[in-house]
């Protein structure tokens, strides 16, 4: 038995170990596991159980890493850059010199940026009642020609207008709007909450590749990536900032932008909607009520509500090939809702069904390959039973 336990031993060493430590998704329909190798402006390299495996940029969806946390430890401030990168540092990491900037991210990656560069910082953005404070994003959404400085006054977030021409340590220079003199703004102070920036991005940057999450919640607007030995990441994002993201701070890198859009992301063309006597239109990510679309006990973070009778039309100018939606009556918003989903493309049709409320979700995949106009019909059954009649398009997208 010991010599039969020894060559089973033996065998087990001599074995090949082969760790399926990442995910590939690709289109149309394809997905690999393996273990990263190496990704440059081209391609994308796995080694799989099959053998190193290659495949070209242009179809990669998703590559998936590792999950990230699903919440952030510790306190951070928040920093948006111009080119819609979100960077979240310690507490007090950031440092201006003059008009630059160095940020200390929490996973310890330190950059510097130009002061320009900056779309805002929000202190505490770990606690959502100042992520999400009215006041906060009021002020952050608003239309301004001037940099905002956000301070506390009598327990609301007032934004003072003004410029930030450059800063030193840990404090912005601030000249208020109709002044000519700078005071210095230590954003330490308690009673500073953050600054909002009239910054644009460079027309002439270049355009995004990619979007790379880590396990930091840091977001990067990605133009350039490359990485040889599977193990570190070298990133240059849209607005121009390096990175060097070792492995294990990646959680994924998500190329789908430009291959695959969600239609809750475009702006459609109304062709039709609920006449003015019906405070029902058609809604974005959210039902009429405000939640997110439900059917048959699963929430969707994206899709389109469609009271009837609405009618859509959609761009595509021949660059998609898949239209693909999750299709039923919204279990939470009331309504007998009995309607019909029509799915026109260049005029002709597509898909044509009816949808109950009692009807379990339906996974619609149409061709749309060379379609240069997409339209969207929901129509009532019954033309008189339109009060609460509605369907949701979860999920809904269209892929290259």
């Amino acid at each position: 038995m010991s010599r039969l336990f020894a060559s089973l031993f033996g065998l087990l060493l001599a074995a090949p170990c082969f760790a399926a430590d990442v995910q590939l998704h690709l289109l149309p329909n394809e997905t690999l596991k393996g273990e990263l190798v190496a990704i440059d402006s081209k391609n994308i390299v796995l080694k799989t159980d099959q053998g190193e495996v290659t495949r070209p940029l242009m179809n990669v969806l998703q590559l998936e890493l590792q999950a990230p946390p699903a919440n952030l430890a510790g306190s951070f401030t928040q920093i948006g850059l111009t080119d819609g990168t979100v960077l979240n540092c310690k507490p007090d990491g950031f440092v201006f010199k003059d008009k630059k900037v160095e940020l200390s991210l929490l996973g310890d990656q330190k950059v510097e940026v130009p002061l320009g560069a900056l779309a805002y910082v929000l202190k505490d953005a770990h606690d959502p009642k100042i992520r999400h404070h009215a006041d906060w994003m009021s002020i952050s959404k608003g239309k301004r020609s001037h940099d905002m400085l956000v301070k506390w006054f009598q327990g609301r977030l007032n934004g003072l207008a003004g410029s930030f021409p450059d800063g030193k340590d840990r404090s912005l220079n601030f000249i208020l709007d109709g002044r000519d003199t700078a005071v210095p703004i230590d954003l330490t102070n308690k009673t500073v909450q953050g600054c909002i920036f009239v910054n644009r991005l460079d027309p002439s940057s270049p355009p995004q590749l990619c979007k790379l999450h880590d396990m930091h919640g840091n977001l990067l607007i990605v133009a350039a990536l490359e990485t040889k030995d599977g193990a570190s990441f070298a990133v240059t994002t849209v607005g121009g900032a390096k990175f060097d993201f070792g492995r294990t701070l990646v959680a994924r890198v998500d190329y789908s932008a430009t291959k695959r859009v969600f239609l809750s992301d475009l702006e459609a063309g109304v062709v039709r909607e609920p006449g003015e006597d019906f405070l029902d239109r058609y809604r974005r990510d959210r039902t009429i009520d405000g939640g997110k679309l439900q059917i048959n006990g699963q929430k969707f973070d994206k899709g389109l509500f469609l009271p009837a009778p609405t009618k859509l039309e959609y761009k595509l100018d021949g660059e998609y090939t898949e239209f693909s939606a999750v299709v039923g009556v919204d279990e939470v918003v009331r309504g007998k809702s009995h309607v019909r989903l029509i799915v026109e493309g260049d005029g002709k049709e597509l898909f044509a069904e009816e949808f109950k409320r009692q009807d379990k979700s339906k996974p619609v995949k149409l061709n749309i390959k060379d379609v240069q106009t997409l339209r969207i019909s929901v129509e009532p059954v019954e033309p008189l039973a339109v009060f609460g009649s509605h369907l949701n398009l979860a999920d809904v997208k269209i892929s290259k």
